[in-house]
């Protein structure tokens, strides 16, 4: 089963953003997806998107996993909890199953990730045994220099970074061109960028996905193998960048 795993360079990225597109867009294409929300649940960027709730499962006291109907052809579990506490336990972490392809948002960043050793053994063997890994990130100077020290200790994990993700309300500059270096370089040479939506930065995903942003994920959902290539074209550029990622 592919799995695509959005993952921000700081919090508030857009992770939540591109792993909705993914899974909207996969549904469109006639996958069965489930779109996986591990985020704490006051912190969670995709609860808005659940229509309706089918079932609960209890994992702790106070703290269930419950699947949601989103778009057609989406379900989405999240963790659930009274209050404003913070569930990051890795334990506790719903796992897909039961589907054509997973999308999985972490709720938290990249810099995170790397900070807990139990959220790489799940990201590097409990997860999948090939995670198509999205960073996502601003064309800022100052995310970039973020991203650039991501990618030189990501690849030390058992699911290095694939493919990155450009999102924000201003194209990349050249101050921000004049700062890539060593991995970044490499990545931005070919990553995508998603149309900048202000509404759903004010307002969140409820305000809605345009086609635009579902259209501009195609590539990703290629990569990952969740839709197959088109006949014409080339290998998906993602790849080749995850094969240099040491």
């Amino acid at each position: 089963m592919p799995v695509l795993v959005p993952v921000g360079v700081v919090p508030g990225a857009g992770a939540s953003t591109v792993a909705a597109a993914c899974a909207t867009a996969a549904a469109q294409a006639g996958r069965r997806v489930r779109l996986i929300d591990a985020a704490a649940p006051h912190r969670s960027g995709l609860r808005g998107l659940v229509t309706a709730s089918t079932d609960a499962r209890v994992v702790t006291a106070g703290v269930t996993i419950t699947t949601g109907r989103a778009a057609t052809g989406v379900q989405v579990q999240y963790l659930d909890a009274d209050g404003p506490q913070r569930w990051d336990e890795v334990d506790e972490w719903p796992v897909p199953a039961a589907c054509d392809a997973a999308v999985v948002d972490v709720g938290l960043s990249a810099e995170e990730l790397l900070e807990d050793p139990a959220a790489q053994e799940w990201l590097g063997s409990e997860l999948s045994e090939d995670p198509w890994v999205v960073l996502v990130s601003e064309p800022t100077p100052r995310c970039l220099r973020r991203a650039e020290a991501v990618l030189a200790r990501w690849g030390a994990l058992g699911a290095p970074i694939a493919q990155i993700v450009l999102v924000g309300p201003h194209p990349m500059g050249a101050q921000a061109q004049a700062s890539l270096t060593g991995f970044t370089a490499d990545a931005v040479s070919m990553a995508i960028e998603l149309p900048w939506v202000p509404a759903l930065y004010s307002s969140g995903l409820e305000a809605g996905l345009p086609a635009a942003v579902t259209a501009s994920v195609q590539p990703l959902l290629h990569g990952a193998k969740v839709l197959a290539p088109p006949p014409s074209s080339a290998a998906p550029r993602g790849r080749r960048f995850r094969r240099r990622n040491p």
